[in-house]
């Protein structure tokens, strides 16, 4: 979480102080700007749960060949994992 952060926030300073130095403006008076800075953060928690269960189900589904029971449920019931 921290290297990405710090990646983020230097990203910004590098976009900013270029934006400066080709003589642009940063326009943040702009509503679509707020809107994204607002929603980016939890749309990536979001996205980032989704991906991880749905890969965290579907490999449950290849080592216990069921929906229902999971890999420490199985593990409980016969030392074995079944493939």
């Amino acid at each position: 979480f921290i290297c990405p952060s710090i990646f983020a926030i230097l990203a910004m300073v590098f976009i900013c102080v270029g934006t400066v130095a080709q003589g642009h403006s940063i326009a943040l008076q702009n509503w679509h700007f707020w809107l994204v800075l607002v929603i980016y953060p939890f749309w990536g928690v979001f996205i980032q749960v989704l991906l991880q269960s749905m890969l965290m189900r579907h490999l449950n589904w290849f080592f216990t060949g069921s929906d229902e029971d999971g890999v420490l449920d199985s593990l409980g019931k016969s030392r074995a994992v079944c493939w």
